[in-house]
Parts: C-alpha cells; structure tokens; sequence
C-alpha cells in the first residue's frame, strides 16, 4: 500500500487551527528558547480526554479488524512516561502510546547495479499534546506524530521514541514525521537530517479537491517509501503474552550476481527483546556488499594542516559512508544471529569465551549457504597460550570472520590479520566481507572493498614467519615504516589506526580499516588525506 494509506477513511475535517502547533514545534527543555512549562502532565491528559471524546467516532472505527489510514487505533497514552517541554509562544507534551495497530515503512532504492533493494524499519507512534500561552482560552490540540527513521538510523538506534525527543533534543536522528490529527488528517510532515528539520511542509486544509496536492508534496519527502497496513497488537505493551515475543529470527541471504559471488546481500529479522512504548516491531538489518571500485579508501588533497599529525581529521568523502554502513550492518547481524545448526555457537558465546579467557586468542567464522539459505557460525577456535595465535577456519561459506586479541596484546588489528583477510578469498573463499577484531573493550573491523585488489595485497605482501608484521623487504613494510614516522606525534592505539590506515591507503590494498568504542556505539571509517603539498593526515568518517 502506498502513501495514499495516510488518507484512507479521510474525512473533511478543517485542520487549520493545528497547523500553527506543527509549525512551531520545533522547541524544547534543552533549547535556545526554553521556558519553564506552565502546562502540567495532568492538563495535558485533561485537554487530550476532551479532544479524544469529540475524535470518538472515527477513533472507535479504527480499533476494530481493519486501522483507518495511519491511525494507531484504540491507543493508551503512557501518561507516566510524558515529557513536557515550552518555548515562549507554547507548551507540550510528548507521550509515548500503546497502540493498538502497528505499522511499519519499506523503503525502496535502487543500487549501483540496478536492482531494488526493500529495507523495513518501525514506525513510532507518539500523542503530542499543544497548548498556547498567550490566549485566553488557554487552546490546547492533540494529535499523533508517525516516526518513521532512516534504515541507516535505525541501524543504530532501535529505541526511536526515547531518542526522538519531540519536545526536546532530535540527537542525531535522521528520517522524516508525519503529524495527523486524532480523526486522521494529516497536518504536516517535517524531513530531519542528523536532528536538523531540513524540509517542513504543512496543510491549512484537507478537502478532496485538493488532496492529490497533499499527497504530492508528501510523496517529496517520502521519496522511496511506502507502508504496510497496520497490525493487530493483542497485548499491552509489557505483558509477558504479548505475541510478538514468539517470533523467531529469520535471515535471507542472496547473491547479488551469480557471476560474482562477493556480491552478497543478507537481511535478518530479529525477534523483539524487550518492546518500548510506540515501537513494538524488529526491524530488519540489511548487509550490503560494498561497491568501492577504487579500493582501500583513497585521498583526496583537501586538508589545510602543517606539520605531523595529532589527532584525525572528520572527513566522509569518497566511499567511507557506504563501507561504514556495510561493516556497522554486518556486526549487528552477527550480534543477533541465533544458534540454528546442531547447537551452533552465537556471538554472546563467543564473548563469554573471550571473558571467560582473555589471556589468549578466540576466533570463529559466520558462514552462509546460499543454496539452503542458511547462515550460522562455526565452532570457536582457541589459541593454546599466551603468546600463540589462533587457527581462523578456511571455509568456501565464510561471509564474516571474528576474533580477539589477548590482554598482553590489546592492539588494533595487525598485518597478520590484513593478510589473512586476502588469503582467506585467495584460497577460495570468495564470500568474505570482513575480518571484526575484539581489543578488550574496543570493536575493529577490516571491511573488504575490492576482493581482487585484497587477494594481489596479501600475494605482495607477505608476513614474515612466526610474526605477525610483513616482510621487511615487501612495499608494505616500507609504507608501514613511512606511516610509522609520519604519525609519530599521535599516541597510543590512534598513531597504530593512521599508521595502517596509511599502508591500506598507498598500497590500494581493497581494505579499509573501522573501529568502535562503548562511548560511540557506532564504526568511525579511517583513512588519510593530503593537502596541496601532498603531506599525508589521518581522517576518520563517524
């Protein structure tokens, strides 16, 4: 069903005397023009009970088998979990509901190959309550706010509603909301970029004659996207019989061309742990294999700086958002994959081995086959001490590869482990996207970008026996050593990070380095520039 669900069941209704509320609405306790709230939660529940009832009738012919265009049904209003936030011209309320339909988004985007790719997230719904402060009759509106993130958003944050703070901070959501009216009639949709209103339209009035128009100028917004029909919720939020918990994890996987099988898509379908007011549903988490034809990030002359380095530069040129994207999707798949193979491990597993033994090194591989469908992880590999390194399992159905450092080695990935992500396609392998690295409480990641130009790295650089540093003779070594002394000035494990981005980068080796730590929660992409004198500086792609 496309866009024109919003306006099923429309009545004629005046919305003008709404709009005013969706125009202004960008405030908040955090703002530059915060004021103390005049406006109680329990005002708000009030004016919202008034509205409700006059809304009743078209409120009631929702809450039946079939949901009335976006409307979320007989909802309850989390009145304990309200925030309220005011500017000068007015105060609100932001209410998390439990509805009684839920809906979900699908939005629809062409690759660079062509094809159609279908990612679903959740829609938030939420009450938003409006008061004026300088009228008389103290007016007050209510109505509901559709939530819909970006699937690269949603990635990231899975619990909308507490991080869209409509009377308050947008973090650093991007997406777009959709404002009706208790009966059902859109008012307005605002388009958000990293919490920044880029794009906001509003409707004075909704008749049939001008309703296409109204769903044209939605159409802009939502380019790409189309919703489902909502679903039935059986049970409150909270309960322990809610049906959704029963739902099993399920994952696809395809290849993307037949005649190229590092071309892969997987998406998998978590099962609900734990479901926040207005967001109820899982939402997909779709890998997509990068298509970076120019290899292991690249520079470009942009940056101004003298001197060595210090610290990384911001810098999302190129391809570094589509490998970020690629690698942060592929962790979190790896991160929610159950055991569905004779009892096959999981990564929670896998930690609790690491923890259970940081002195030594762990591994394991996510395999995918392709033909039955079936992705799972293989058996977790141990190091027999300290100082040994672990055996990576050599398998044609590997998509991912994971690993950790032991606490006498808490470094970032080293040459040993760029290799054997080369060698790993080299031998036949051809599914391997990524090499994730565990240091402690740190997250790396070596994404593959290029599998030939990673396969011709590994054969041209080689590691010398019993270490894990390349051959002093290999042009790997004396860009390493280049890369040493170009960061001297940075520290600790940054200075190790640009030193290899910087080999990554000048032997085009197809690889590009990420990391994540626990106050992020999100894979930053390194790699270098220069400036006009083609001196090399770190960047980083948050």
């Amino acid at each position: 069903m496309k866009h024109k669900l919003l306006l099923y069941g429309l009545s004629v209704v005046a919305a003008g005397a709404v709009v005013w509320a969706c125009r202004h609405e960008r405030f908040g306790a955090d703002g530059p023009d915060a004021v103390e709230p005049t406006l109680t939660v329990g005002e708000a529940q009030d004016f919202f009970e008034r509205q409700y009832a006059q809304s009743l009738p078209m409120i009631t012919r929702a809450s039946g088998d079939r949901p009335v265009g976006m409307l979320p049904g007989d909802f309850t209003p989390l009145w304990n979990k309200a925030r309220i936030g005011a500017n000068h011209e007015m105060d609100g309320a932001d209410v998390p509901i439990d509805p009684h339909f839920i809906f979900t988004a699908v939005f629809h985007r062409k690759t660079e190959t062509g094809d159609t790719l279908r990612q679903m997230v959740d829609i938030t719904q939420k009450l938003v309550v409006k008061k004026w402060r300088d009228t008389a009759d103290y007016r007050a509106f209510c109505y509901i706010a559709s939530i819909v993130p970006t699937p690269e958003y949603y990635a990231r944050h899975k619990d909308v509603a507490r991080e869209f703070r409509y009377a308050g901070s947008k973090g650093e959501f991007s997406g777009f909301v959709v404002y009706q009216t208790l009966e059902g009639v859109p008012v307005a949709v605002t388009d958000y970029r990293r919490g920044q209103a880029v794009r906001h339209d509003y409707f004075p009035q909704v008749t049939p004659e001008n309703a296409d128009s109204v769903m044209t100028v939605m159409d802009e917004v939502m380019e790409g996207v189309s919703f489902q029909a909502g679903t039935p919720r059986m049970f409150g939020l909270g309960t322990e019989q809610d049906p959704l918990e029963s739902e099993e994890v399920t994952v696809t996987a395809q290849r993307t061309h037949t005649n190229n099988p590092w071309r892969i898509t997987i998406t998998l379908t978590p099962r609900p742990t734990g479901l926040p007011a207005g967001n109820p549903n899982p939402s997909d988490i779709t890998y997509i294999t990068p298509n970076v034809p120019s290899g292991g990030g690249g520079y470009s002359n942009t940056s101004t700086q003298r001197g060595k380095p210090t610290n990384f530069d911001n810098d999302c040129s190129g391809d570094k958002s589509t490998v970020k994207a690629a690698a942060s999707n592929m962790f979190s798949i790896m991160q929610q994959l159950p055991s569905s193979m004779y009892g096959s491990p999981t990564f929670d597993d896998f930690m609790n081995k690491v923890r259970g033994n940081s002195s030594v090194e762990h591994s394991m591989v996510m395999k995918t086959d392709f033909q039955s469908n079936l992705t799972y992880f293989g058996n977790i590999n141990s190091a027999n001490g300290p100082d040994d390194f672990v055996g990576v399992e050599n398998n044609r159905w590997t998509t991912a590869i994971v690993h950790s450092h032991p606490d006498n080695h808490l470094t970032p990935p080293s040459p040993l482990d760029v290799w054997d992500l080369g060698d790993q396609l080299a031998k036949g392998n051809e599914g391997v996207q990524a090499n994730y690295v565990i240091v402690g409480t740190d997250v790396y990641c070596l994404q593959v970008t290029d599998p030939d130009k990673a396969k011709a790295f590994s054969a041209a650089n080689p590691i010398d026996q019993g270490t894990s540093m390349f051959e002093r003779t290999s042009l790997a070594a004396k860009h390493w050593k280049e890369g040493e002394a170009r960061m001297s000035s940075m520290n600790g494990n940054d200075q190790y990070c640009a030193t290899m981005a910087y080999v990554l980068s000048r032997a085009d080796a197809g690889i590009m380095l990420l990391r994540m730590n626990p106050k992020t929660q999100t894979f930053e992409a390194l790699g270098v520039t220069t400036n006009s004198k083609g001196e090399y500086y770190p960047t980083r792609c948050r």
